[in-house]
């Protein structure tokens, strides 16, 4: 039997929404200070 951890819930969520046309970017990538930051600051909320 699989085990099913949060990794693979995540992943899986992850696949569902880009065959929906979302891109996904990782929160590392996207945080105040990275090259590709789109926030000022933590505050800042984005879904």
């Amino acid at each position: 039997m699989k085990l099913i951890t949060e990794n693979n819930i995540e992943s899986s969520a992850i696949e569902q929404f880009q065959s929906l046309g979302w891109v996904y970017i990782h929160a590392l990538a996207i945080t105040p200070g990275a090259e590709q930051s789109i926030h000022s600051f933590l505050g800042n909320t984005l879904l």
